[in-house]
């Protein structure tokens, strides 16, 4: 065979129609690529590859021809060499399968594998060296019978009995036991750093962590130790990642972080968990992993900061554990805080405590809700908050109910509402230094007072509107007036200190209107009386009896009753 060149590519003998003897392959410079044997069609015989220019030997092959199948098999040795001749890998072949020894070599000479196939599979000792012949591994392989995902069974080689990997400069890494390609039994690994400390001993079964364990920190101290299970089988029940016994863990520098007690693969026992630097941090117990009893906390000096109480229930067919009895904190040894739990709920009542002892807050809990009275107190003793409240079945929260007030650090009032049971304010009054400085009744009434404490307002509202009104100037001249006309919606109109209308706002209108709108207002603010700033109404801190207010000409502007600070009777 030749080019269009006329250089020869190729040359095969050939006999009754298929390649019988000898063929040599060209490339296109002219020099030897293949040289092959061939018995009627097939390759049988030995089968040489070479370089470009060099002719060096890249590849020698030794085949067998099955005339019958009409296929050509490896059978014999099969070499590989670098451009340089180095020999990089020998294997042996048997009817298309690699059997017997075989070598591999890096490109400097030195040997990378060692080892010996039967059937195409590795068998027995296999040996692995770096390239500067460190030796990395030494295993041992057999083959075995396995079943696919399908059930159809075929032959592997597995890794069998002990196995040892080394780190580069020779020192172990690994050391182990397979049985069947499964680790089992006990697996050491150590640290690459100077040294090379133990870094874990595992037993193993079935290819899993199966028992003892214990890991260590490169420094040497142990990390922590235990019976660890990847997988185990309890009853019908398989369990992931569990535990047994009692397990330890360290930090990197050796310190005690935690101590676990396990039965049954589940936590059991008491559990304790440290702080830095080593100091009990945490301890309770659990019974198949539910915390029950007692539960503590410490503080670096080892002084108890906080206890509370666990039980195991039956709900819905389930096991829960829920808080119970008393719960207590404490800093620097003094209670700050109590509170009582019953059926994994706040019930009853509980108190929290200043850094000095002193009552800050006091109040009652209904599954988990404030209920009754929430008394909170300032660092002096002087009461702060008294506010009551209502349980509510639904809903997040509780609803306040009742009288609620509001103290400075000196005892004196600065806010006081009653709650309607909807949460709703009935009546608010504020204060400043003893005196009113609002009062507010839902709906209905509105007083407002200046810095000074002097009224500012009094209107008559509906919701927040103001439908009728008067406010006033500091030196208690009319500032202004709210109120309904012809039909339109509440407006106000603006005067000045001398008594005129300025202005008149609103919505939109005619001139007519405004003109007539303005005339109301000033017929409004002649009735204005400056006597209301004195009035008992508008100064007194307590609310009780009759209360009436006149206008300028003597009439009734508003006839009003309280008891006990509570809106009463016809208004």
């Amino acid at each position: 065979m030749v080019s269009r060149s006329k250089d020869t590519l190729e040359v095969s003998e050939f006999k009754n129609g298929y390649k019988n003897g000898r063929q040599t392959i060209y490339n296109r410079r002219g020099f030897v690529e293949i040289t092959a044997e061939y018995t009627n069609g097939l390759l049988n015989g030995k089968a040489t590859q070479y370089s470009g220019a060099t002719q060096n030997i890249v590849r020698i092959e030794h085949y067998t021809a099955d005339q019958h199948n009409r296929i050509s098999r490896l059978h014999g040795n099969s070499i590989e060499y670098s451009p340089e001749g180095v020999e990089l890998v020998k294997y042996t072949f048997k009817n298309g399968e690699r059997n017997g020894s075989f070598i591999t070599r890096y490109f400097n000479k030195q040997v990378k594998e060692k080892g010996q196939f039967k059937s195409n599979l590795l068998v027995g000792k296999k040996r692995a060296w770096s390239k500067t012949g460190q030796l990395i591994s030494k295993e041992i392989y057999i083959i075995v019978i396995e079943k696919d995902k399908n059930g159809e069974t075929r032959s592997n080689s597995v890794r069998h009995g002990k196995a040892v990997y080394y780190f580069p400069d020779g020192s172990t890494s690994v050391e182990l036991e397979f049985v069947n390609g499964k680790k089992e039994g006990l697996c050491k690994e150590y640290y690459s750093q100077k040294g090379h400390l133990l870094k874990s001993e595992v037993m193993f079964k079935d290819g899993l962590e199966h028992g003892e364990m214990a890991y260590y920190n490169p420094n040497g101290s142990l990390n922590r130790k235990g019976k660890y299970y990847r997988k185990i089988k309890q009853g019908d029940t398989v369990l992931i990642n569990v535990y047994d016994g009692k397990l330890v863990r360290y930090d990197a520098n050796g310190k005690l972080q935690s101590i676990e007690h396990w039965g049954n693969f589940k936590k059991n026992g008491t559990q304790e968990y440290y702080g830095r630097p080593s100091y009990l941090r945490q301890r309770f117990s659990l019974k198949d992993n539910l915390k029950i009893g007692k539960e503590e906390q410490f503080d670096i000096n080892g002084t108890l900061i906080y206890s509370a109480y666990f039980e195991i229930v039956e709900k819905d067919g389930i096991q829960i554990s829920q808080q119970t009895g008393t719960e207590s904190k404490w800093l620097g040894g003094k209670l700050i805080l109590t509170r009582e739990w019953k059926n994994g709920k706040k019930n009853g009542p509980a108190k929290s405590y200043y850094a000095n002892g002193q009552l800050e807050k006091s109040m009652n809990f209904k599954n988990d809700k404030v209920h009754g009275k929430l008394l909170a107190y300032y660092e002096n003793g002087q009461l702060k908050l008294e506010t009551n409240y209502m349980y509510q079945e639904k809903g997040s929260n509780s609803k306040r109910s009742g009288w609620n007030v509001e103290y400075n650090k000196e005892g004196q009032m600065l806010n006081r509402f009653y709650a309607l049971p909807n949460d709703k304010k009935l009546i608010e009054q504020k204060f400043n230094n003893g005196s009113v400085q609002y009062l507010g009744i839902k709906d209905a009434l509105e007083l407002k007072y200046t810095h000074t404490n002097q009224l500012n307002s009094i209107k008559w509202t509906n919701r927040v509107w103001p439908i009728f009104g008067y406010s006033m100037f500091i030196n208690k001249e009319l500032r202004r007036v709210n109120f309904q006309t012809n039909g339109y919606p509440t407006m106000n109109a603006n005067f000045t200190d001398e008594g005129e209308v300025i202005q008149v706002n609103g919505i939109e209108m005619n001139h007519k209107d405004y003109k007539n709108a303005a005339t109301a207002a000033e017929k409004i603010a002649q009735q204005y009386n400056p006597k209301w700033v004195n009035d008992p109404l508008t100064s007194d801190l307590e609310l009780d009896g009759k209360y009436q207010l006149e206008y300028a000409d003597g009439t009734t502007f508003i006839e009003i009753e309280f008891i006990e600070n509570l809106p009463h009777g016809k208004w």
